[in-house]
């Protein structure tokens, strides 16, 4: 990868800021794709078949799969050539130690210098960490708390998510490794429907599982339909529904009604050995593709 392509993709991103707001349309939506480029190709090829407004990658380009750096160069390369129309979010791989722990340092460092992941790393801290797109919430991990104490708190509103995220994006010592517990959790959290409100997650420090009456509160309180992310390793596709059941979602359409109030994940590299998800939606439907 050349570095000019990176100073280019970060030009662009600087002009957007850290939350999108899309015209309404049709889009592709991918997962973390994770070092398999064959995907990021793929849904570029679906996008320019079905004439989508829109191709939005939700982060998590490198580490774990074996070819981070020409996938990272694909989703570039895809969003220098039509930026207004390709979205490219952040994700918590998007991420200085998570590379170093999870390869992608090394392989940079190998086929490309560490010259070049100091540029990768200054790229991240302009990624947007949010879009929204047909009344749903695009992120990578899932909604944040402020009391996190478990129980029934206010939710954030869509204003004051915007306002925490600019005291960080872009800001090479805050931004670079978001530490700003807002950030932080909108790339870590995960949804659970045996949650009501929040608990402490798994994952570790400041990361937290946001339950049923969490996410439609949220909903409720920003108008929105539903939230779709990525961030954890599932079969292609899932989706916690309002009251909190987990539902396996076929490889076919579902309506939008049948979704409202739901936190869909989809999840797009083949390293964990199931199938990559993608999905396809517009105001009416959302198409589950899955592929193996």
């Amino acid at each position: 990868m050349k570095e000019e392509l990176i100073v280019e993709a970060t030009s662009i991103l600087a002009e957007k800021g850290p939350l999108l707001y899309l015209s309404e349309g049709s889009a592709v939506i991918v997962g973390d794709t994770h070092g398999f480029p064959e995907i990021s190709r793929l849904a570029l090829k679906l996008w320019n078949r079905e004439n989508c407004d829109y191709l939005v990658f939700m982060g998590d380009y490198v580490d774990r799969g074996p070819r981070g750096l020409e996938n990272l160069e694909t989703v570039l390369e895809a969003l220098i050539s039509d930026p207004d129309r390709v979205v490219v979010l952040r994700g918590n791989h998007e991420s200085p130690t998570m590379n170093y722990f999870y390869g992608f340092y090394d392989e940079v460092a190998r086929l490309a210098g560490v010259k070049l992941f100091n540029r990768i790393a200054t790229f991240y801290t302009y990624l947007p960490y949010i879009a929204l797109l047909n009344g749903w919430l695009l992120v990578h991990g899932g909604i944040p708390c402020r009391a996190c104490r478990g129980e029934s708190e206010e939710p954030v509103t869509i204003d004051y998510l915007r306002l925490e995220l600019a005291k960080v994006w872009a800001h090479p010592r805050k931004g670079l490794e978001p530490e700003q517990p807002i950030a932080f959790q909108l790339l870590w959290n995960d949804p659970r429907g045996s949650v009501e409100w929040f608990a402490p997650s798994i994952r570790g420090e400041g990361a937290y599982y946001y339950g049923r009456r969490a996410w439609t509160s949220f909903l409720e309180k920003n108008g929105l339909k539903g939230i779709i992310r990525a961030h954890e390793a599932v079969d292609a596709f899932h989706a916690w529904l309002p009251d909190g059941k987990k539902e396996p979602l076929k490889q076919d359409a579902a309506s939008v009604s049948e979704l409202e109030g739901a936190v869909i994940t989809v999840f797009s590299s083949l390293y964990h050995g199931m199938r990559a998800g993608i999905l396809i939606m517009d105001n009416r439907e959302i198409l589950f593709k899955a592929f193996k």
